[in-house]
């Protein structure tokens, strides 16, 4: 049976956050150990491509335990494999709230990725990055 796939807390507004009260990073995080899958809200874009900002696409970043870590789009699915790095020291994203900056080094490219501030936890254990 599929694991159960929800949003992540930093998927939410904070009224929503308000309303749902449930919705923690720190359970996010436990869930996720105990098999939760989430979908998070990142921004992505190939390193490559940093010089033209409008590249930058909103998406879900599928993190299921036991299951290939994707990012979805409106233009399509793209597929992450590791080794992963994840370096957060890029700021924040103007115009995106509580979204940092951070750079995403995959076996394959390297990616701008923007990601909750909230959600950065459960993104690094999504990618089995160790949280400083």
């Amino acid at each position: 049976m599929p694991a159960r796939v929800r949003r992540s807390t930093g998927t939410y507004t904070s009224v929503a956050r308000l309303v749902l009260r449930k919705t923690k990073p720190e359970l996010d995080l436990e869930n996720y150990r105990n098999g939760a899958g989430f979908k998070v809200i990142t921004m992505l874009k190939r390193v490559e491509d940093v010089s033209n900002s409008l590249v930058l696409s909103r998406g879900l970043l599928n993190l299921v335990p036991g299951q290939p870590i994707t990012w979805k789009s409106r233009t399509g699915v793209t597929p992450l494999t590791g080794p992963f790095t994840l370096d957060p020291s890029g700021g924040r994203i103007p115009f995106s709230g509580g979204f940092i900056k951070c750079l995403l080094s995959t076996r394959e490219n390297n990616y701008e990725l923007g990601v909750p501030e909230l959600d950065l936890p459960l993104v690094c254990l999504g990618l089995g990055i160790e949280a400083e």
